[in-house]
């Protein structure tokens, strides 16, 4: 894995020719730009997607998910593209951080989107976003 340090332009790290991520902050939004490099965009390239989450995540299925067939997020994540399960996985760490701090109500929302025929296919937007109270915790980038 390769990482550039945090700068005023955000942070951009390469796994291991799989993905790269760039994080941006903008006002109270992380804006995620992911590139996924493989030909297996999806979860369900990976069948043990959701034992891998249950043994090492199990709070994921605690997000709320809002998808096309209002399906839980225990259903969306069997077959669902690689980018929306990272702002899970994003999501599921902020509420565990947040809880480890404060006992405050708090909402963190998150939106995956992507236009393949304008965009390189594999190119993914996330936007992180917290309420007023909550943005100290995702300021950090």
């Amino acid at each position: 894995m390769s990482a550039s340090p945090v700068s005023a332009l955000g942070t951009h790290a390469i796994i291991d020719n799989l993905f790269a991520i760039e994080i941006n902050q903008k006002h109270k939004d992380l804006v995620i730009r992911m590139n996924v490099y493989t030909s297996s965009l999806t979860t369900g390239y990976y069948p043990k997607t959701i034992a891998l989450l249950n043994h090492h995540l199990p709070s994921i299925f605690k997000t709320k998910c809002f998808n096309d067939f209002n399906q839980p997020f225990l259903i969306e994540a069997a077959d669902t593209e690689i980018a929306h399960l990272f702002e899970h996985i994003f999501l599921a760490f902020l509420h565990r951080d947040k809880l480890s701090i404060s006992d405050e109500s708090f909402t963190y929302s998150g939106v995956t989107s992507w236009n393949w025929q304008r965009e390189p296919k594999g190119l993914f937007h996330i936007t992180i976003t917290g309420t007023e109270n909550d943005y100290s915790l995702i300021s950090w980038f």
